[in-house]
């Protein structure tokens, strides 16, 4: 069994509309590192999209995943809800972090943005969010091979 899976692919026999077929199905290699990466945004957790949710939601794996809100931070006072993914920023396309990081890099303290989240149900809502780097600093934590790494995102 462990062979198959390592191949680059596998037939799956499969029972349709009263006949056995064979599939013929790509496999992946996954590290069981999911995430490697993620930012503290205006008091929300954000890191890529779960690949789990693309392969048994159909949900596409753009944008950026709110994993989870502090209370009382900007997230929370403007309703940047967890389980939400951010696609855009002020009009720009947030394909993955980078994206994002570079979207929201050199914005001042008190700025408000405007970002396009999209729901699990592909249910869109445009939040605006108003920066408070006094209290809600960005930052980003990265795993290494000794541990997670905290870096100023400004």
């Amino acid at each position: 069994m462990s062979a198959a899976v390592r191949a680059p692919a596998v037939a799956l026999t499969i029972w349709r509309a009263g006949a056995e077929l064979s599939v013929p199905l790509k496999t992946v290699v996954l590290t069981g590192r999911d995430i490697d990466r993620v930012l503290m945004w205006a008091g929300a957790t954000l890191h890529a999209p779960h690949r789990a949710m693309a392969v048994q939601r159909g949900i596409e794996p753009d944008g950026v995943f709110i994993a989870f809100f502090m209370y009382g931070s900007p997230a929370s006072r403007y309703k940047l809800w967890a389980g939400r993914r951010i696609t855009e920023i002020d009009g720009i396309p947030v394909a993955d972090l980078d994206a994002f990081i570079r979207a929201v890099s050199g914005r001042p303290d008190g700025a408000s943005l405007r970002l396009k989240t999209v729901s699990w149900n592909d249910s869109i809502e445009i939040i605006t969010v108003r920066l408070d780097q006094h209290y809600w600093p960005a930052y980003e934590l990265r795993r290494t091979d000794t541990g997670w790494k905290r870096m100023p995102l400004e």
